[in-house]
């Protein structure tokens, strides 16, 4: 029997496009079954949310929207999952009132225990009936692809394909590591194989998405050449973000070969997070505010005035007015789309939680307030 069928579902993420595209396959599996995607909460018999958890800010929403899930659903079933998730202690998560916890890189358990809570013959709802399901997200995290397949877009007229998952580069300020886990790639005939089943239902564009999508890499070679197959499908391409030490000509090449053909959907977003070296070096960025221009210059040169968006986080420990000001000039030079502006807050394990020079949360604001008054500078 198939528990699903007809059962009404909401769905929300928070955060990164990669719990979007995770959305929208765990949404598309559902419809698969038979049930129904609501659009709002209260509306609904369970709730899944993908949580985020790359500021402390992310962790605050992601708790704030459990809450008013359980508020809206008080006789339903909430499965929580994602980043924010990944490290929620099963004392909270039964407080509350969370049904099932899903690790990252397990998310494909999903629709099988959704199922399984409807099947219970007890159909007991509410925090204080609460069961907890805690995977083994330690084991699994680093050595499997979490197979999430897009059988055809439900909650988005794009289609939002992950290619990638995990980061292996350790920025001093940043958590993602510890909770998505190494790097690893999706196969390039599994990618093409889910392009061309959406395109067959009539969705024109694409989204591919990953933690580090430029550090995709197959036996084919990397996104680059995914991308070059890509191509040889009718349909538009867009990108999530990509760092900047990923960026190389061969990339440059493909996307100019698509813009030309009308078939790159701007912006590329490509991280700053500081315009100051010293900053820069301390974050374990990798590169200098120097080698990032000459990329950006690199970028135009091959592709032309592209709209450019990036990060900027604000108030990162040590940074001085100077700093602060050479972020600004950054800024200038670049003239970017939009800027995404993240004021820095410490998430333990990270080894910038450990400086001592912090900058303080009254000049983290003023520093963010006149980026944001920058951001539609053209």
């Amino acid at each position: 029997m198939n528990y699903l069928f007809g059962k009404k579902i909401w769905i929300h993420s928070l955060g990164c496009r990669t719990n979007q595209s995770e959305k929208e396959s765990i949404a598309s599996g559902l419809v698969e079954r038979g049930a129904i995607i609501e659009t709002k909460p209260q509306n609904s018999d369970a709730a899944v949310i993908l949580t985020c958890s790359v500021t402390s800010v992310a962790d605050k929403k992601s708790r704030q929207c459990v809450r008013m899930v359980r508020r809206s659903i008080p006789n339903g079933f909430i499965i929580a999952c994602g980043c924010w998730a990944q490290q929620l202690k099963e004392e909270e998560a039964k407080a509350l009132g969370i049904d099932i916890v899903i690790g990252n890189r397990q998310k494909n358990l999903i629709l099988g225990l959704l199922e399984s809570l409807f099947d219970s013959d007890k159909m007991k709802y509410g925090s204080e009936n609460s069961i907890v399901y805690a995977t083994d997200v330690w084991s699994e995290r680093n050595i499997s692809w979490d197979c999430l397949p897009v059988m055809k877009p439900v909650t988005r007229s794009r289609a939002f394909i992950k290619v990638q998952d995990g980061c292996n580069r350790f920025c001093s300020y940043c958590i993602v590591p510890f909770l998505r886990g190494r790097p690893i790639s999706r196969p390039l005939n599994q990618v093409i194989d889910e392009i061309q089943n959406v395109v067959a239902y009539g969705c024109k564009e694409v989204v591919l998405t990953g933690t580090n999508l430029g550090d995709y890499s197959c036996e084919e070679g990397g996104l680059s050449s995914l991308i070059e197959e890509i191509s040889k499908i009718s349909v538009t391409l867009q990108l999530g973000s990509i760092e900047p030490f990923t960026i190389n000509e061969d990339f440059l090449n493909v996307v100019n070969k698509l813009l030309k053909q009308n078939r790159f959907s701007p912006p590329l977003h490509i991280p700053l997070q500081s315009g100051d070296d010293i900053v820069l070096s301390r974050m374990k960025r990798g590169y200098t505010s120097g080698e990032y221009l000459s990329i950006i210059d690199s970028v135009r040169n091959t592709i032309g005035p592209v709209p450019i968006s990036t990060d900027l986080i604000v108030g990162f420990p040590g940074e001085t007015e100077e700093a602060f000001n050479n972020s600004i000039d950054t800024i200038k030079k670049v003239v970017f789309s939009k800027i995404h502006i993240f004021p820095y807050s410490a998430r333990e394990n990270t080894l910038a939680a450990s400086f001592k020079d912090v900058v303080p949360k009254e000049t983290i604001l003023r520093r963010a307030n006149i980026v944001k008054k920058m951001e539609k500078i053209e």
